[in-house]
């Protein structure tokens, strides 16, 4: 979900210069917590309506990387992820992090990354990355995760203030009243 329309963000980049624009993830999860099964989208189900909960689960449980990198020139390279944006043969969180005169400024410009890859079949997905064992495939912070929900029964905790996750079936930027908050503490992982 964009701030402002997207040709708009475009434009004030290429006004002033800047090569990307930043942004964040808030995880989607079904109904009470549960990983939700996917249904047709129609009227009546869209895919915000079938995972209605907004927050925030997964850095905090595994230590994932919230950051992304949503909007970039062709010539602007990426780190595995799209977490990152290396200029010079850094990486934009090493050298400046969120203030590198090539991102646009993110107290305007911030992109909402909704995650809808919480259903019923990741659970499974999980435990495979897990099992990989390899650092390319944070295997370790997919075991922790795993682990984690295993131990609630694949049922996440809602009301866990550290998730902010609140109800917000509907697609619009604005729907999220926990995203200042939410962003705050992204930007300073």
């Amino acid at each position: 979900m964009y701030p402002k329309p997207l040709q708009e963000i475009i434009s004030d980049c290429e006004l002033n210069g800047w090569d990307l624009v930043r942004g964040g993830f808030i995880d989607r999860i079904g109904p009470d917590g549960k990983f939700a099964e996917i249904k047709p989208i129609s009227e009546k189900e869209s895919i915000f309506s079938q995972f209605p909960m907004a927050g925030f689960f997964r850095t905090p449980m595994s230590s994932a990387c919230p950051n992304k990198v949503c909007i970039m020139k062709g010539n602007v390279e990426i780190t595995p992820g799209q977490h990152y944006a290396k200029i010079n043969g850094q990486t934009t969180w090493r050298w400046q992090g969120w203030n590198h005169p090539q991102i646009a400024p993110i107290e305007e410009y911030n992109v909402q990354v909704h995650h809808f890859k919480w259903d019923s079949t990741c659970i499974e997905r999980i435990k495979q990355v897990a099992d990989i064992r390899k650092e390319y495939a944070s295997s370790d912070e997919y075991l922790k995760m795993y682990q984690s929900l295993k131990s609630t029964n694949f049922k996440l905790d809602t009301t866990d203030i550290e998730y902010v996750f609140e109800y917000c079936p509907t697609a619009n930027f604005e729907n999220y009243k926990n995203w200042s908050k939410l962003f705050n503490k992204i930007i300073s992982i």
